[in-house]
């Protein structure tokens, strides 16, 4: 990873002008030392690699960050499975993020390396029980996503108390404006969402809405359709929530395909979210994955 050169240095790897040099993933050991590069063309003179070095710039992560923390109108965390790299998930914490999307129990302890007091949400729609309880016994974990009513049963048959425990329906989204199209990969039509929704809620679970826009949305308005759909789900159940997570998918600008810049997304949410709840606009939260990464990664 790169790294500015009066930044205290973390074990494995690192790039980053007058920065330090990311190794291969399974190249440095937890607590080995890293050595300090002065750039990339000194790291290539003195590594002399056989195969490709994987580099994050720790600066340009910080800025990425701070995007999403100053102009996203909620709470931002970070989708661990875009790069579960260590030095990633310290760079955040040290830059003030405090939850985080995790997909399994590996990603959890990952995490709790770095920050033991992160909020973590396991918005992975589908886990088995052995998964769930360790998510709620061994990490602490009080955030999942469901999306049917078999899940929804796992959770009323291990939960000790249902108060304790947010559970966010996530929803199929509404028509697709990304590269990656996730509608047919999860989310619980809006019919389904609306009765889980008041099912768990009855059952005493604190209630939350989720869905995702795909992966490298390229439309500012597909969130838009989206939170108009959660705000019709909760009419539809009666419910009145606490939170809506409008996931991940805000797009990277690779070369060759400009994007709306991400400003243009949180505007476009911050003012979707007001006019579709009126009074009642829930918390908002977002969980970038590639986005937040993307731009501060290269391959040497």
């Amino acid at each position: 990873m790169f790294r500015d050169p009066n930044d205290s240095v973390t074990p494995q790897a690192d790039l980053h002008s007058r920065h330090a040099p990311a190794e291969r993933h399974s190249a440095a050991p937890a607590g080995a030392p890293v050595r300090c590069y002065d750039d990339a063309i000194d790291v290539a003179r003195q590594i002399a690699p056989d195969t490709p070095l994987f580099c994050i710039c720790e600066s340009a992560l910080e800025r990425q960050f701070a995007i999403f923390r100053d102009g996203f109108p909620g709470q931002v965390t970070y989708a661990v499975k875009a790069n579960p790299s260590p030095q990633v998930i310290a760079a955040l914490v040290r830059s003030g993020i405090e939850a985080f999307d995790v997909a399994s129990p590996a990603e959890m302890a990952l995490v709790r390396e770095a920050s033991p007091d992160a909020v973590l949400h396991y918005h992975n729609p589908v886990k088995s029980r052995a998964e769930i309880a360790e998510a709620l016994k061994t990490f602490d974990v009080r955030h999942f996503a469901i999306d049917d009513d078999a899940e929804l049963g796992k959770f009323a048959e291990l939960a000790d108390d249902p108060s304790r425990i947010e559970l966010a329906i996530r929803f199929r989204g509404a028509a697709n404006r990304a590269v990656c199209d996730f509608s047919t990969k999860f989310g619980a039509s809006p019919r389904d969402a609306a009765n889980l929704l008041k099912r768990a809620s009855e059952l005493g679970f604190g209630t939350a809405l989720t869905f995702h826009a795909g992966s490298q949305c390229l439309d500012p308005r597909a969130y838009a359709e989206n939170i108009e759909l959660a705000a019709g789900i909760c009419r539809a159940a009666g419910i009145t929530i606490g939170r809506l997570n409008v996931g991940g998918g805000f797009p990277v600008d690779f070369p060759g395909q400009p994007v709306p810049s991400l400003q243009e997304f949180f505007d476009v949410i911050a003012g979707s979210a007001t006019g579709a709840f009126g009074d009642n606009v829930p918390e908002l939260v977002c969980e970038p994955g590639r986005a937040m990464v993307a731009p501060t990664a290269s391959l040497l």
